[in-house]
């Protein structure tokens, strides 16, 4: 029964974990945030502004594990696209985002939010 209690209290939440940066003409910059909750990434947003013009690459890793693309880089001009995705998170792990500028240049500036569904609480243990 203490159990079942324990349970009632933990809340289900949704949180967003925001990469934004401009980066300057033929540079590349791996970026890296905490996983907020213990649960599931369920959604990758990027924003490629107007004139990225396929120049400005990113992949997205959570861990040591890439997840979108599952293999290379995606590079795109004048879109969001948004992926939906079902992989499990624990608050122990890490999200790097890897953006490459080939543009000679121009700077670039590109968005990624990543949403986590889950549960506050100590880190999952990995199996």
């Amino acid at each position: 029964m203490a159990e079942e209690e324990k349970d009632e209290f933990r809340k289900t939440e949704t949180r967003q974990v925001v990469f934004n940066r401009m980066v300057p003409p033929m540079t590349g910059v791996v970026l890296q945030a905490a996983c907020p909750l213990n649960g599931k990434i369920t959604e990758i947003c990027y924003h490629f502004a107007p004139g990225a013009n396929q120049l400005v690459q990113v992949a997205l890793r959570y861990g040591t594990t890439q997840i979108s693309p599952l293999i290379g880089f995606i590079s795109l001009d004048n879109a969001t696209p948004v992926f939906y995705i079902d992989q499990p998170c624990s608050g122990k792990e890490y999200f790097f985002l890897t953006i490459q500028n080939t543009d000679i240049l121009n700077p670039h500036t590109i968005s990624c939010v990543i949403t986590v569904i889950g549960e506050h609480g100590p880190p999952i243990e990995k199996e």
